[in-house]
Parts: C-alpha cells; structure tokens; sequence
C-alpha cells in the first residue's frame, strides 16, 4: 500500500507548496490527480483505505481515536476519518487561538472547520468538519487528522525512541528560537529591535520574546512548532524536541562553533534519505538564469555543468513528482570528501517568485563547494554569490584557484567539516564572505570568534547587499564605459 519512493517528508514539504501557492483552492485537474496519487503513495503501511478498529494515538502517546472510518485523498493532504463516538474527544480541546470560531457569532457557523488539538503539547491538529469542502469529500460533523500526525496505538516501543517529560518538553518550546536557527542555518534578515524575518519569506516574522508567525500561511507558535510547521523543516513532535535539546545543549551541555558539525548532524529518528532531483534533458533555463539574470561568467557555469556540480530540475518541490514548467529549478550539488553526492540546493528560474529550499536530507557538512590549491578558503552564504565573487575576479583577470564555500545561509557546518577534513591541510585563511546586513555580520564574527586562534580569519563583505548584486552593478557600470 505504501510507496516507500514517496516518504512522508516528500509529500508534507509538497503539500506546504501547493498550500502556499494556491491557498486551499481547487487546483487544476493535471495537478489535483497527480497531488492525490503522491499522497497515496506516501500512505503510512499501518493504516487502512477502509478503516479499521485500531487505537491511534497522537506522536506524543495521547489517543486519539478508537477506530476510523476510512483515509479520505484530497488535493491538499491525506486525513484520517472518524466520528465523535470513535474520537477520544475528552483528550481533545480547542487550539488557543482558534475559540472564534465557536465563540464569535461572526464566525460560528459559517466556518469550515473548528480547530482541536490536544494537551499533551504534541500540538496535532484536528480538523472538525463544518461544512462541505470542494478539494476533499470531509463530511460534516466528522473528525479529520492528517496521517502523519498519529501512530499505531499498539506500535511497538524500540529502545531507541526516547519519551520526555512535560518539563523537558516546556524547556525545548522556550528554547531562544533566533539562536536555534541561526544554529540550525535558517536564512533569517534582522527586521527591527530584536525581530526577524525569514530571507525568503517575507511574511514570516520570528521574535526572541513573541515566538513566530507566518502570515501568508496563518500559522506560528513556540521553536517545537517552527520545526514542525516551518517552511525548512517537517518534523514529528518527538524529533522536534530532540533536535532541539541536543542543538541548543540542553541534553548534552553547551555548545561551541566546533562541536556543532558532529552534535547537529548526529543520526535522529525520522531523518529521511537524501533525495536528488531529477534531471531535465537540457540545462537551457539554468544557464540562462545564471548567466543572463545573475551574470555570472557563462565558462565557469559550463564548467561546473560538466563536473556535476550544477543542473537544471524540472520538479514542482523538493521531493514532489508533480510536474509544472513554471518550476524548473537550478540545483547546487555538494559532494562529501569521497565524492559522493550529500547535499543539494534547488533555486527557482522563474522570474517571479523567490523559491529556493535544501532538497530532503541534504546534509549541510557538504554544501556546494569548489576545491582549490592554495592556502586560502573563501566562506560564502550562498552558492550564487560564491559564482558571482568567483566571476568577478575573472573579470578582472584573476585567477580562481583558492577554495570556495557555500555554508547554505548562516550555519557553519560546512566550513567546521571542511577544516577538519584532510582537503584543508595547508589552509591557513578564511575569507568571510557574508552577505552585507546584520545577519552577515554576526556570522562573520562568529567565525573569527571560533577560528581566530588558529587561522588568520579576515572579513570581507560586499559593497552592496551581497555578491551577486555586486557583479551586477559592476557589470552595468562596465557596460556604461565601454559604450562611452
């Protein structure tokens, strides 16, 4: 029943794009099929088309129902049915936040759905339907969950899944959720005072005292529910707040720049297998993007085509097997010290739009990197501006010969696992090369912090907000004098 080529990752991260480009509304019938038959294939093996008289219990251990009806595929996600009879509804309460829709007589009646969840700070959502919908047939007056939000109630308990305490669990949702993603290498753009806003998406506003919320999306909360419900990540409760714990120190003491590399990227229990997007047959929009767009030197993208470092995707998301020509993407590989493929980065050609995300189990020790010959290793946040600073000295008739790294935004896995790998041995620079804000600068110096003792860090930031706006507007004004 279940597809094991569609994990659970692939198919939430694709729900969250259609969601976030057609706003829960029918989509076309091409792409509506094609959502629907990836959600069945990614049907957890433990569950039923027709239902059954199994417990299911929230990831945290609360029933949830006894029985169910049936899985009901819509165009946005696979949800499990059950009436209030199967539904252990004395476990569930109304979603802080969401009594409106019961208690506003603007609202009460006219919803589509009231909002449940539980208190076991597992933080599921229960959908009880209201009224009909047109992308799903949920019958009103029943409970709706969606399928990866529950386990067998009878699963059987392995050593390895480890439970916490409401204790542990209070202290991962009041984690410093600025501190875990920069930690964690979420692109995040100071915004004002102690506020923040995702790089690349600007209606998601993050605060040191307030929590998040993403406004396109109505949704937000704690850290355990960013992990969960975020744009970068997909995780279950559980792991949620053991990724947490064991980045922000809380079960293993504190942490340094350099014990990060190993503690961060240490095995956890849903992560899922690296996924490399397909291929398309031609890299024409790739090299268009790169070269006419971005200007980056046309020789230097042919010559990462051919080494495998660059092509051109044509899937809908990350992980997805939908299929749109509006989506076509160039993907940025990385490759461990044994020249196996770990990392990918996939950014939208488009011109409008700003899609840009790692692929599912991309590994960050091994961003997009090019290997050099001397002493010195230039640290980048993104793979376009390490093309653009590289294309740069090319203009001017320099050679590229030192190493070039991109650390995926603001986290410093790939450089902590490059200096320690026997490819650094005659390093003795880092040039940080971050981007031109207050993000840029507090990683630039948190590098020469961590490394100062025992390299010669030097920062050196763009003229401009980053590199790539730098070879723009260098390119521009060289255009100006040569006309002249």
């Amino acid at each position: 029943m279940s597809n094991l080529n569609i994990s659970k990752e692939q198919a939430v991260k694709m729900q969250r794009g259609l969601a976030e480009k057609h706003k829960y509304k029918p989509l076309p019938p091409d792409l509506a099929r094609e959502a629907i038959q990836t959600f069945k294939d990614s049907l957890p093996a433990f569950l039923k088309l027709d239902g059954s008289d199994d417990i299911l219990k929230s990831q945290n251990g609360t029933d949830i129902c006894r029985g169910y009806n049936r899985i009901v595929f819509g165009e946005y996600g696979a949800h499990i049915e059950f009436s209030s009879e199967q539904g252990n509804v004395n476990n569930f309460r109304v979603k802080k936040g969401q009594e409106y829709r019961i208690n506003n007589p603007k609202y009460r009646g006219k919803v589509k759905y009231t909002w449940w969840t539980t208190n076991d700070g597992s933080d599921i959502k229960i959908y009880k339907q209201e009224k009909p919908e047109q992308y799903a047939d949920y019958i009103p007056g029943l409970f709706y969950v969606s399928v990866f939000d529950v386990v067998k109630g009878d699963a059987e308990i392995t050593d390895n899944i480890k439970y916490y305490s409401n204790k542990e669990i209070q202290e991962a949702r009041k984690a410093d959720l600025i501190d875990l993603l920069e930690r964690l290498g979420v692109p995040l753009k100071k915004y004002s005072g102690s506020d923040y806003i995702h790089a690349d998406h600007d209606s998601l506003k993050i605060s040191r005292q307030k929590g998040w919320f993403w406004n396109s999306r109505d949704v937000g909360g704690n850290s355990i529910d960013y992990l969960m419900k975020g744009p970068d990540f997909s995780h279950d409760f559980r792991a949620a707040v053991e990724i947490i714990r064991r980045v922000t120190g809380l079960d293993s003491g504190e942490l340094n720049i350099k014990q990060k590399a190993e503690t961060v990227m240490a095995p956890l229990n849903n992560k899922p297998d690296f996924y490399m997007p397909k291929k398309h047959e031609t890299n024409r929009r790739a090299v268009a993007y790169l070269c006419k767009t971005r200007k980056i030197d046309y020789l230097l993208v042919q010559k990462l085509i051919k080494e495998g470092k660059i092509y051109e995707s044509n899937e809908y998301l990350s992980g997805s097997k939908i299929k749109n020509s509006k989506f076509y993407n160039v993907v940025f590989v990385g490759y461990d010290y044994e020249g196996v493929a770990k990392y990918a980065f996939q950014r939208g050609t488009a011109k409008t739009g700003k899609f840009a995300c790692d692929t599912t189990g991309s590994d960050k020790r091994y961003g997009f990197r090019i290997d050099g010959d001397t002493s010195i290793v230039h640290v980048f946040e993104s793979p376009i501006d390490v093309l653009s600073f590289m294309s740069m000295q090319m203009l001017d008739g320099k050679d590229v010969k030192d190493t070039y790294i991109s650390c995926g935004s603001v986290s410093t896995l790939g450089l902590d696992a490059y200096l320690k790998s026997s490819k650094a041995g005659n390093i003795t620079e880092i040039h940080v090369r971050s981007d031109n804000d207050d993000a840029g600068r507090k990683f630039a110096n948190k590098i020469k912090d961590g490394y100062s003792e025992n390299y010669k860090v030097c920062l050196r930031q763009p003229r401009y907000k980053d590199y790539n706006e730098d070879l723009i507007k260098s390119t521009e004004l060289k255009l100006v004098q040569f006309e002249r």
